[in-house]
């Protein structure tokens, strides 16, 4: 995502820290749960160098995720934009959760077909606007 240097700060300070990609995993996890850290915006009070501490594997690689993380819940990314006509995934779900939870098979069932036909009808359409045929298909329950 590309913004405006006068919105980074509204955006990154309230921005939940997994919500950021590269702290959705063990880095992710070991800020939340060790230094309880919420949003990316509350990086900023730590400096270059407490970051290095917080951050794991060798001095290298600490130095240069430090660099990153420094960076980052200030707004800074030098990577070079990547235009990206073509998506390169697609995905179709549903949470269910409390009283919305499925409990029997045939609702389970209905689900299925329901979010397939969806699937299916974009996996088609891609194929006709970009000429993507699927590769791997992952069902997650």
């Amino acid at each position: 995502t590309v913004l405006c240097m006068s919105n980074v700060d509204d955006v990154l300070l309230e921005l939940p820290l997994r919500e950021l990609n590269g702290f959705g995993g063990k880095l992710g996890d070991q800020l939340i749960e060790n230094y309880r850290i919420q949003c990316v915006g509350e990086l900023r009070r730590f400096s270059h160098q407490e970051l290095e501490e917080m951050s794991l594997g060798t001095a290298k690689v600490k130095n240069s995720s430090a660099l990153w993380m420094y960076e980052a819940c200030r707004g800074i990314c030098n990577e070079t934009v990547k235009a990206r006509i073509a998506p390169k995934s697609y995905s179709c779900g549903k949470t269910f959760r409390g009283p919305d939870k499925l409990r029997q098979i045939k609702d389970v069932e209905n689900y299925v077909y329901k979010l397939s036909t969806e699937l299916s009808s974009r996996l088609i359409s891609a194929r006709e606007k970009y000429k993507q045929t699927a590769s791997t298909l992952s069902v997650h329950i």
